[in-house]
């Protein structure tokens, strides 16, 4: 009843405020809009936020993002504490914000080291050291595995946290005789071996000097790649010399997460080691509220103030289905849930009040009925609203070529969640649950790429945002789509 006072209150003095006032306020609040998205789409300096791993808790409640910030020459930035994060599209509540060096979030990491013929000499010596250094800059809280691989697959391997035990492991690495690299297998190999690690904060670093032998491996290129879509073990690949497969590793880390290294010489294995370590004491992590949801699916998005603009990144991860709170845990967000829907009704009302006054503007302007009339927003002039309809987008090549969705007012999923409104085949896994989302902006179609262990493309560049033209076409997994206005009939 209090709540239901205050909300007539305060409808009753928004209709005291003067129509321009009104009108003000709304075009006030669409430019602020237009600014944040702007800011995250132009910071392209080099600097980069990624989500390198999502840690759902036993509950399900809730969820730790650990997640990286560098600057243009990929050194972490530190001491940052304005993140936003959302989960499914809605603004999460974060429980905590801590680095992990702070908060005690240890870490398993399994070093694969390539041992095959052609790493004999000087550069496994800079391996063996580069992995010694890594082993003494463990944290009290970090576990660590040497696994190496050549023409054979690695078997099992022993995370521990004891310190001599590992530098004899390192020790004992060599070379072997004969050439051929079996690194497919090897990677799915240690990606079950990483499973198994004792804490849920896990990474892979990898080392290669060349590429899959055809005779060593029994996967294939699109098996690794599809196993490391699904592993959720964030991978920070090196590529050493100019043999290294340095495109399997690119895909590699898209699928994910990660980073790649390319070491020319064999003396940039040291310095890059040290900067995967400065990475992993440098993460943040991001402790927030999971929704409920029946999803098991669920999204990601972080973003991160930084002076100049704002970035994100964004990342599907995998969560029990989480049904209302319930208990004792429910009390404590009554009150805050009851305030919030207050606040909600009022904006809602207020925003029912303003359209309905710029749609009486509208009728008054065209002469037309309610049926016949077009909305018109301040200065648009009746010819031009009577031009434009909505928008559409059509699958012009893939598996589902043909298909077609309307753009209207609202945002549009892509991707092979079947609640998407444009669903595509998820293609081998090309295709990500909501892999997308778009929404119109006047004559243009404004692209916001979700699923970020996969890829969105437009003019074959990779986005996170885009914005496009009137016949533009976008790239998802082997799917082309193009972007359409459709104009609505000129009134005789």
């Amino acid at each position: 009843m209090e709540h239901g006072r205050a909300a007539t209150g305060l409808v009753r003095m928004m209709n005291t405020v003067s129509r321009w006032r009104r009108t003000f306020l709304a075009v006030a609040l669409a430019c602020v809009i237009l600014v944040s998205i702007g800011s995250i789409s132009n910071a392209q300096d080099g600097r980069r936020v990624s989500i390198d791993q999502v840690i759902v808790h036993g509950d399900g409640e809730s969820a730790t993002a650990i997640v990286s910030v560098v600057d243009a020459e990929g050194k972490p930035l530190l001491g940052l504490t304005r993140f936003e994060t959302y989960v499914d599209g809605e603004l999460a509540r974060q429980i905590s914000t801590e680095t992990v060096i702070d908060d005690n979030v240890g870490v398993a990491v399994l070093l694969l080291i390539d041992t095959s013929g052609s790493m004999s000499g000087e550069p496994l010596a800079q391996a063996r050291r580069a992995a010694t250094q890594f082993v003494y800059g463990l944290g009290d809280d970090d576990i660590a595995a040497i696994v190496p691989f050549g023409s054979e697959v690695p078997a099992e391997a022993e995370f521990t946290s004891d310190t001599p035990s590992l530098i004899a492991r390192i020790d004992s690495l060599e070379a072997e005789g004969q050439l051929g690299t079996a690194l497919y297998d090897s990677y799915i190999a240690a990606l079950d071996i990483a499973a198994a690690a004792p804490v849920p904060r896990r990474a892979i670093v990898l080392l290669t000097d060349g590429q899959d032998s055809a005779a060593s491996s029994v996967s294939t290129r699109e098996m690794a790649l599809s196993a490391a879509s699904s592993s959720e073990l964030p991978v920070f690949a090196i590529g050493l010399g100019a043999d290294a497969d340095l495109d399997f590793l690119q895909e590699l880390v898209n699928e994910a997460g990660g980073s790649l290294y390319e070491a020319s010489a064999a003396t940039d294995v040291v310095p890059i080691f040290n900067a995967i370590a400065e990475t992993l004491r440098s993460e943040y992590a991001l402790t927030v509220q999971l929704p409920s949801s029946e999803r098991t699916e669920r999204e990601l998005l972080v973003r991160v103030e930084l002076p100049g603009g704002a970035l994100s990144a964004a990342m599907t991860f995998s969560a029990p289905s989480v049904s209302v709170v319930s208990g004792e845990g429910s009390r404590s967000l009554l009150l805050p849930a009851a305030g919030l829907a207050v606040v909600v009704l009022v904006v809602v009302l207020a925003a029912f009040i303003i359209r309905r006054r710029w749609r009486a503007r509208a009728d008054a302007t065209v002469g037309g009925g309610a049926e016949g009339s077009v909305l018109l927003r301040p200065n648009q002039r009746p010819q031009q609203a009577s031009k434009v309809g909505g928008g559409r987008l059509q699958v012009l090549e893939g598996p589902n070529a043909g298909a077609s969705v309307g753009l209207g007012a609202g945002t549009v999923d892509i991707g092979s969640d079947p609640e998407c409104g444009l669903k595509l085949h998820e293609s081998g896994g090309a295709v990500g649950g909501i892999h997308a989302r778009v929404w119109l902006q006047g004559r243009r179609l404004m692209l916001h790429h979700v699923a970020r262990r996969r890829q969105t493309y437009v003019d074959d560049k990779t986005v996170e945002w885009a914005t496009l033209e009137p016949r533009d076409t976008m790239r998802i997994g082997p799917h082309i789509i193009a972007f359409a206005i459709e104009d609505a009939p000129s009134s005789s």
